[in-house]
C-alpha cells in the first residue's frame, strides 16, 4: 500500500511498531503517539497478559485496555468483522460494496467472511464514519490511547470499485474524530 501522505503525521523509531502514526496537520499536544522503542504485543485473536517489557499493546476494541501501558484499539475500519456481517446486512447495506454480480457484496478473499465498505463517495464516507465515530468514542471510554484502524488498502481488493484516494479520505475523517478525542492513529501497513 502506498503511504497515505497527506495524512502522515509522525513516523515511528524503527523497532517499535514499524509503523506511522497518522494525522491531519499536526496532531494536537493532548494526542500522546506510542514510544518510540517500545516493545509492541500484537493482541488481535484475544486478550492475555502483555508479555514482560511490552511498552504498547494493539487489541481488538471489544476488549478492555492492558493496565499501565500504551494501548491501540484495533478497528476493522474499512472491512467487516465476520460475526457482524448480519449486523452490517441488517442495518447498512448500502454502505458495503457491491460485488456487481448477482447483487451479493465484494468479499476480501484473504479473510473469509470479511465484506468490504464502501467509501466511493462522501456521503458514503460521511455515514460509515458515522458509524466508525461510535467505535473510536468506545476506545477512548474504555481508556485506550490511540486507534488503529485496519484495512486501509481495502481498495487494492476492490476489483478497481474504489480508489486510494476514497480510502485515504475515509481514513482522514478517522483521524480528525480520534484526534478531536484526544486519541493518536496508527495503521501499522502505511
Amino acid at each position: 500500500m502506498r503511504p497515505l501522505g497527506r495524512v502522515l503525521s509522525a513516523a515511528l523509531a524503527e523497532g517499535a511498531i514499524g509503523a506511522c502514526a497518522l494525522g491531519v496537520g499536526s496532531a494536537s499536544a493532548a494526542v500522546r503517539l506510542p514510544p518510540a522503542d517500545g516493545q509492541f504485543d500484537y493482541q488481535i485473536g484475544g486478550a492475555y497478559p502483555p508479555a514482560a517489557g511490552s511498552a504498547i499493546v494493539d487489541r481488538d476494541r471489544t476488549a478492555p485496555p492492558a493496565p499501565g501501558i500504551y494501548n491501540l484499539c484495533y478497528l476493522n475500519a474499512l472491512q467487516t468483522q465476520p460475526e457482524d456481517a448480519a449486523w452490517w446486512r441488517a442495518n447498512h447495506p448500502d454502505l458495503l460494496l457491491q460485488s456487481g454480480s448477482g447483487g451479493g457484496y465484494m468479499t476480501d478473499p484473504g479473510w473469509p467472511g470479511e465484506m468490504l465498505l464502501d467509501t466511493s463517495t462522501p456521503a458514503k464516507r460521511a455515514a460509515l464514519a458515522a458509524v466508525e465515530d461510535g467505535w473510536i468514542d468506545g476506545c477512548k471510554a474504555a481508556g485506550y490511547q490511540a486507534v488503529d484502524p485496519d484495512k486501509l488498502d481495502s481498495w487494492t481488493r476492490s476489483h478497481g470499485r474504489l480508489t486510494a484516494a476514497d480510502n485515504e479520505a475515509f481514513a482522514t475523517l478517522l483521524v480528525q474524530h480520534a484526534h478531536a478525542d484526544g486519541l493518536a492513529l496508527v495503521e501499522r501497513w502505511c
